[in-house]
């Protein structure tokens, strides 16, 4: 060495120097991140810092793939979109000016997509249109909750559907009133649907009409009122209906006060039609009643009766009755499904359901309201289940799927027991306790099969076979790994 003493001393400093500022990284390095080995011999390491950025692999160190930190106490956590050119944040779970939690939603056009907040106590969930404004709002609140669809230009709610109790009613067991309103401007309704716990009202009052109609039920009466006013007068229309009597009027008048011009009223069977046999027997039974429509063929010897019901065009329904009433083979449709049930002729508890529509196709042999016996089949494939005869709910499901079939079996308290169902990859069994929840879980997957026992929902046994040998994994009372056969790395 032909450095002289002063250069010596001169580098020392240097070297004592970077070693003090490495060891003061060091410290401050081991603030955030703390590596210790715990009592079982394992390196365990722990990060506690102010935030947290992930990027993605690449060398571009520009972009941000997450975020999360804390900032003036307050927590957030944000995630941005891959592959753009300036930074965008498309998901945000953060705490707004209130302290409350929410999350945005964003596209990649950085324009709000959808927001779910907590609001006045309640949650708030809002959709908003591509023109980054409140589309679709749904609220919760003391009495209950709304939804609400906005005009995109004004956000003035064009439609509502509001469920209210008040806190009075609310505290007195009540269960408050349903409203489903539609409106052209937020003081004009034009629809608006009410229900309460006796009484539904529904008002239509187009904007820049007359006319107006409102139809009501209260208890067991029912009315329908339509009036068009005009200057000077007005004409109004209406239909009552009552288990024994049924009214329609159409009146006219001035401000309200309506004078009855014509109406009809229907008093139990007196606007009916009747045939009688040279006996005095009812042959045949015509009436209408409200909005129903009946015709009724009765046997002279009275062993049967066959009934024709048709309701305002909608419903039809055909029924074959024993002399005493009871129904024994019913036909009913609609425009959207028909049925068809038949009754014993000497077991009026033992029957068989048949039901149809655009998709499902299904029957079932009861007794009383209890099924035994239900076969059907819609558009993922057939089902079959089968219930016992004693009181339980026990029994068995069959049924195809897209990919594969699917067999249920459950005890008397109707929980399933054992579910057995194939897919593309294999077939998979699963044995549950008497509540329900899996304890045994088994398939195959392609040329592997595995299984796994749980205790509670703990892991407690764990055996895989796969292409490089059979693995079996323990695990202790808390549901962490104990031992694994072959050891790791063996």
């Amino acid at each position: 060495m032909n450095e002289s003493p002063a250069e010596l001393l001169a580098t020392i400093a240097a070297l004592r120097s970077q070693l003090e500022e490495t060891n003061g990284r060091l410290a401050v390095l081991e603030r955030v991140v703390r590596i210790h080995t715990g009592e079982d011999g394992r390196v365990r390491a722990h990060i506690e810092c102010h935030t947290l950025a992930m990027r993605s692999g690449d060398s571009d160190t520009r972009r941000l793939g997450f975020y999360m930190g804390v900032h003036q106490e307050k927590p957030f956590l944000h995630m941005f979109a891959p592959g753009m050119e300036e930074e965008v944040r498309v998901f945000k779970l953060e705490t707004d000016p209130q302290g409350e939690c929410r999350v945005i939603l964003k596209g990649r056009d950085d324009r709000t997509k959808a927001l779910l907040k907590v609001h006045k106590g309640a949650g708030l969930f809002a959709a908003y249109t591509p023109a980054d404004t409140a589309g679709v709002t749904i609220q919760g609140h003391e009495g209950g909750g709304s939804v609400a669809v906005l005009d995109p230009k004004t956000g003035v709610p064009r439609a509502l559907l509001i469920h209210n109790t008040p806190p009075a009613e609310l505290a007195a067991g009540g269960s408050g009133h349903t409203e489903l309103v539609f409106q052209d401007e937020p003081t004009h309704v034009t629809v608006r649907l009410r229900a309460e716990k006796e009484n539904r009202v529904l008002v239509l009052a187009p904007i820049d009409s007359a006319a107006s109609v409102i139809c009501a039920v209260n208890g067991e009466m029912a009315s329908m009122t339509a009036q068009c006013s005009a200057e000077g007068g007005g004409v109004a229309a209406s239909v009552v209906a009552m288990p024994d009597t049924g009214r329609i009027f159409i009146s006219s008048g001035v401000q309200g006060a309506h004078a009855a011009e014509a109406g009809l009223e229907l008093i139990q069977r007196q606007a009916g039609m009747i045939i009688k046999y040279p006996n005095g027997e009812n042959a045949i039974e015509a009436s209408i009643t409200g909005d129903m429509a009946a015709i009724s063929l009765r046997s002279q010897e009275a062993k049967g009766v066959f009934e024709v019901i048709t309701h305002h065009g909608k419903v039809n329904s055909c029924t074959f009755c024993h002399g005493d009433g009871t129904p024994f083979h019913q036909l009913l449709s609609n425009a959207e499904s028909s049925s068809e049930r038949v009754s014993a002729l000497h077991d009026a508890e033992l029957g068989l359901m048949t039901l149809t529509d655009a998709l499902v196709f299904s029957t079932t042999l009861h007794r009383g309201p209890r099924p035994l016996l239900g076969l059907g089949f819609n558009e993922q494939g057939g089902a079959l289940t089968v219930s016992g005869s004693g009181e339980g709910d026990g029994g068995a499901i069959l049924c195809g799927g897209k990919y594969g079939g699917t067999l249920v079996l459950s005890n008397a308290d109707g929980q399933a027991q054992v579910a057995l169902d194939s897919t593309d990859y294999g077939g998979r069994l699963n044995i549950n306790n008497d509540l329900g929840f899996t304890r045994i879980s088994m398939g195959v997957y392609e040329e592997s099969a595995g299984i796994h026992l749980n205790h509670t929902g703990r892991n407690g046994v764990t055996a895989v076979a796969t292409p490089g040998g059979g693995v079996v994994m323990v695990y202790d009372g808390e549901g962490s790994l104990r031992e694994t056969l072959p050891e790791e790395g063996a």
